[in-house]
């Protein structure tokens, strides 16, 4: 399944695919693969570890496939909100809407944390074309009456998801 979701000038793509039924070892079989560019690995890999434990997402049977389209390199935590909604919406087969983005740092307890910037943050997700982002909740109340993107405020992973689920 090929997701992609937008996060500032970079795409974030995520191809998943089934590998094995989860008992890789206890199987002979070899162990789900992980592959990430554009993204530091192991923050790629510590995502996916947040999904499993905080969403209960079980991605340990799946290969993922995580990249930064147009050679791009994705090196600060406020992308980990628009990679954790892109892997989710592939484990799920369930699209992000067009025209979402998301903005945010990803604790490991899966709270969303705020991130600097924000107001030029939602300008160029803005003048990319989006009309709604996702956001922390802790920046809502400023940012509401200076913007004018939908700003979508959630307080951990378990809300960002159910905004996919609903097609917000």
């Amino acid at each position: 399944m090929l997701q992609h979701l937008g996060a500032g000038d970079a795409a974030i793509f995520i191809y998943m695919t089934h590998q094995n039924d989860g008992n890789a070892v206890a199987l002979g079989k070899l162990p789900a693969r992980r592959t990430a560019a554009g993204i530091d690995y192991n923050r790629a890999v510590l995502l996916l570890a947040i999904l499993e434990k905080r969403a209960g997402m079980l991605l340990g049977a799946y290969d993922t496939y995580v990249n930064v389209v147009g050679g791009m390199e994705l090196d600060e935590p406020a992308a980990d909100l628009a990679a954790v909604v892109a892997i989710a919406s592939s484990y799920l087969d369930k699209p992000v809407p067009n025209g979402m983005a998301a903005v945010g740092e990803v604790g490991l307890s899966g709270e969303i944390r705020s991130v600097s910037h924000m107001e030029q943050r939602l300008s160029e997700v803005k003048r990319l074309g989006f009309t709604q982002c996702i956001i922390p909740a802790h920046h809502a109340v400023d940012l509401r009456a200076r913007s004018t993107l939908e700003l979508l405020p959630v307080r951990n992973i378990s809300e960002a998801l159910r905004l996919l689920a609903q097609g917000k």
